[in-house]
């Protein structure tokens, strides 16, 4: 997931690269209803289902040191100031 490290080098505030990041990952990823199992697959494939979406989201957050996790309503969430938040698509 090197994809989205060139696009954020310089930003400083995690939350306006997380942006940056879900703007190409839109971009690049489709949400379908029969998609591939595995983060690596999907990426591949450029397809994923909704909770296979937030997944990635997660991984695209994590790959470029971002804090990210899945909540208990399998949506990404970004440590930011000290608080989870969500970010929506």
């Amino acid at each position: 997931m090197e994809y989205f490290y060139p696009a954020i080098r310089e930003e400083n505030d995690p939350a306006a690269a997380a942006q940056i990041i879900l703007n190409l990952f839109r971009g690049r990823v489709s949400i379908v209803g029969d998609a591939p199992l595995s983060i690596e697959n999907m990426w591949q494939q450029q397809k994923a289902d909704e909770k296979g979406f937030e997944s990635l989201k997660v991984a695209a957050f994590r790959s470029v040191g971002i804090p990210a996790r899945l909540n208990d309503n399998n949506q990404a969430e970004l440590l930011v100031d000290g608080k989870w938040q969500l970010r929506e698509q």
